[in-house]
């Protein structure tokens, strides 16, 4: 017996049903599922009536895998275009252990789209790992990188990962590396490096510089290497820095944290301005955030607004009520304090803060 509230909100859907195939066909999708799992089939199958052909039959294609009914399926297929469902129906027959068909109907298919894991999985596990490396590498779309790491994940899963390293360092060779990498190699760095093939990151590395300094620093993070980071940091890297001081943070050495960028931030390095701000607001201290936000510091100041709505500092109200006074303390009455004029919270918040009119007088 259904529960009283779903039952009243399927029956307001039920309702609106004209009004959601019309403007939505994904929330028209999931009214026909709640629909045919409220056991009402004859409403479901109106919704797909109204609803669009394409989100129609993928939507019957995966109840029918769902149900384990093959042979509707099958039929499926065969009706207009039916490559959507005919991946539906290589993934159901995998997983009902029906590998001869799977493989002859998986060949067959042309423009297959983007592999779900759950295919690449399936593939791999009936020794079928070339397979499934075909499905992703004859892509060169966007989601390449998201691909990838599913096929990575069901290789090493398997027992494949020499072939995974041997994929990987194809890609990172000039000749088999698609466009997806040349913009962002984030994915295939990754990978590499989990796998120790720090050769062929290095190589990307001096394909890419610019993204290199980024991420670079991002993986020594990820290894708590700080030894390496400050290295870099005392040569002068940027990203290096804002990666030492966050990983100082994370491993609960937030005095240290503070002290560099502190020492960054008087130098002028924007950057540890910015870095310095989440720190004093993470480490309660508010005194300096105020100080530094009332002198102009635009990183102090957002994030000391931000505090305030959050109702996390010690007069929260009387910052936003009423300002920031010129000395960084929070004014308690109106207009000019004693300690002179004071920025407003919206001048505090603005994008071109400290601003060209100064505290508000």
């Amino acid at each position: 017996m259904r529960d009283g509230e779903t039952g009243k909100g399927i029956e307001l859907l039920r309702r609106l049903r004209n009004d959601i195939i019309m403007k939505n066909d994904g929330v028209a999708a999931k009214l026909a599922d709640l629909l045919a799992d409220d056991g009402d089939w004859p409403a479901a199958l109106g919704i797909l009536r109204g609803g669009g052909n394409s989100w129609a039959r993928e939507w019957l294609a995966k109840r029918f895998a769902a149900a384990g009914r093959l042979d509707r399926l099958r039929d499926l297929a065969e009706v207009g275009d039916g490559r959507m469902v005919s991946m539906i129906l290589v993934e159901a027959l995998l997983r009902h252990d029906q590998v001869t068909e799977a493989l002859e109907l998986f060949r067959r298919i042309e423009n297959r789209g983007d592999p779900t894991g759950q295919l690449l999985e399936s593939l791999v596990r009936h020794g079928e790992p070339e397979l499934a490396i075909e499905a992703v590498t004859e892509r060169h779309s966007a989601s390449l990188d998201d691909s990838l790491h599913k096929l990575a994940a069901a290789l090493c899963a398997h027992g494949y990962r020499n072939l995974l390293i041997s994929l990987l360092r194809e890609y990172a060779a000039a000749e088999r590396r698609g466009s997806v990498f040349d913009r962002s190699p984030d994915v295939l760095a990754q990978l590499l490096a989990d796998h120790d093939c720090w050769p062929e990151v290095l190589k990307l590395a001096r394909k890419n510089p610019k993204w290199a300094l980024k991420w670079i620093p991002r993986r020594l993070a990820m290894a708590g290497n700080i030894a390496q980071l400050r290295k870099l940091f005392d040569q002068g890297h940027e990203h290096a820095g804002r990666e030492y001081v966050r990983l100082l943070a994370r491993t609960r050495r937030m005095p240290e944290a503070l002290d560099v960028a502190r020492t960054a931030a008087d130098a002028g390095l924007d950057w540890a301005n910015d870095e310095l701000a989440t720190c004093l607001a993470e480490f309660g201290g508010f005194d300096e955030l105020a100080a530094r936000a009332a002198g102009g510091n635009r990183h102090a100041a957002r994030r000391l607004v931000i505090l305030a709505r959050l109702g996390k500092l010690p007069n929260s109200a009387d910052l936003l009520r009423h300002g920031l006074a010129s000395d960084g303390s929070r004014v308690t009455d109106r207009g000019q304090s004693a300690h002179g004029p004071s920025w407003t919270a919206s001048q505090l918040l603005s994008s071109d803060f400290p601003g060209a009119t100064g505290p508000a007088g």
